[in-house]
């Protein structure tokens, strides 16, 4: 399996007089990121002839894709991984993080207590959650960094698309 370029899209938001907006995505034929922003530019332009609106934001993004795309067996997205964290900066402040599917090996043993409890020490959720701290690569909502990781439970979640 490897994760591939797909296809570029490019995103406008516009908005109107009263705040309200309206968010247009265009899936891009050009295959190189420079066609794309040149297709990005013409777009806007053309756009911007046939509406009232304000464009407020435009964005371009890289679609990647697994080229080896396979159903897994015996997993549901409804099944989570709940996460309590504490955010830097503010203190006593939390935040939840979620992921859909979370590994067994995340929690205690099948059959012990501890089951549906998050093994907080486990290498895998340290190197996530490394992701979402001061100096990570991503921000938690609203530009906020995760300063310590409380806990986490396995829960289930109602869904909603079948």
């Amino acid at each position: 399996m490897a994760i591939v370029t797909n296809h570029f899209e490019i995103t406008v938001k516009l908005v109107d007089e009263g705040a309200n907006f309206s968010t247009m995505t265009f899936q891009c034929r050009d295959a190189a990121y420079a066609d794309a922003v040149l297709a990005k530019t013409a777009l806007v332009a053309a756009l911007d002839a046939v509406t009232d609106c304000v464009i407020q934001r435009v964005s371009i993004n890289e679609v990647w894709a697994n080229d080896a795309f396979a159903y897994p067996t015996g997993v549901e997205t409804a099944n989570k991984l709940s996460m309590t964290v504490e955010l830097a900066g503010g203190i006593g402040k939390k935040a939840n993080i979620k992921v859909p599917g979370p590994i067994d090996a995340l929690f205690g043993a099948s059959g012990t207590a501890g089951f549906n409890t998050l093994d907080t020490s486990n290498a895998a959720i340290g190197t996530y959650t490394d992701l979402f701290k001061a100096g990570g690569d991503f921000y938690i909502s609203d530009g906020e960094d995760l300063s310590v990781l409380i806990s986490g439970k396995r829960i289930h979640a109602k869904q909603y698309d079948g």
